[in-house]
């Protein structure tokens, strides 16, 4: 920035806050003094997102990002993604892919399921085997060596 100039990232904005109050942030996006947003999509699978208690309309958050990158083009795009949910499938895991595809993050954080004990999710059922949750890590950095945005 320019001596003077204010530049400001925005971090862990939730996915309905930031579908929520999209035709609000727009404008501020568009001045330009925003120029990093992590919002941690979670998944790209509705039916995940829905067991996680998160904002489950695919669709509309897939359609935030484009709003903000028309709105400022230079603006860093990132997430995070839980890899291994309880209950996760083949199927959900890529809808998460297509997801990240379709979207363009400059980068994506990933992390491995955790079990916390006393928590709910270490409670539920359908609990993905590590085998999995590591053949599915390997393969979405894989894919994430080809879409990342390169600034």
């Amino acid at each position: 920035p320019v001596d003077g100039e204010v530049t400001i990232g925005i971090q862990e904005l939730h996915p309905v806050w930031l579908h929520q109050y999209l035709d609000r942030l727009v404008p501020l996006f568009r001045t330009g003094t925003i120029r990093y947003l992590l919002s941690a999509v979670q998944s790209g699978s509705p039916a995940v997102l829905k067991r996680m208690q998160r904002f489950p309309d695919v669709a509309r958050m897939r359609d935030c990002f484009p709003q903000l990158r028309t709105a400022y083009p230079f603006l860093r795009l990132e997430t995070q993604i839980i890899i291994g949910y309880p209950g996760e499938t083949d199927a959900d895991f890529d809808l998460t892919i297509a997801f990240l595809k379709e979207v363009g993050f400059h980068k994506v954080g990933l992390y491995k399921f955790d079990p916390k004990p006393g928590t709910v999710a270490a409670d539920l059922p359908d609990q993905v085997p590590a085998a999995a949750i590591a053949a599915r890590l390997a393969k979405i950095k894989s894919v994430l060596t080809t879409i990342e945005l390169v600034e």
